[in-house]
């Protein structure tokens, strides 16, 4: 949080950022894919990519991209991810 004593606009988003920390539940999970996916996705922030694939944290990678193509929703073997999102 800003250290003065002024009044942020941002007061409410770093007040919800110190309580998601602070209540973080997948601390345990590596970082790494477990189901060995990747999901490339528009950057719509209605979309909740790991709620329309029926997965969990720790499931996928999240590629949230500008473009994706046909604005589709891509999911892909972990391994090709890489070369997929170099060509965007």
């Amino acid at each position: 949080m800003p250290s003065n004593n002024q009044l942020s606009e941002f007061d409410d988003i770093f007040a919800a950022n110190q309580t998601f920390a602070a209540s973080f539940e997948h601390s345990h999970l590596t970082g790494i894919a477990t189901r060995g996916l990747a999901i490339v996705t528009c950057m719509d922030s209605r979309i909740n990519p790991l709620a329309v694939t029926g997965m969990q944290a720790g499931d996928a990678k999240i590629y949230w991209s500008l473009q994706v193509y046909g604005q589709h929703l891509i999911i892909l073997p972990y391994s090709l991810s890489g070369w997929l999102y170099s060509l965007a």
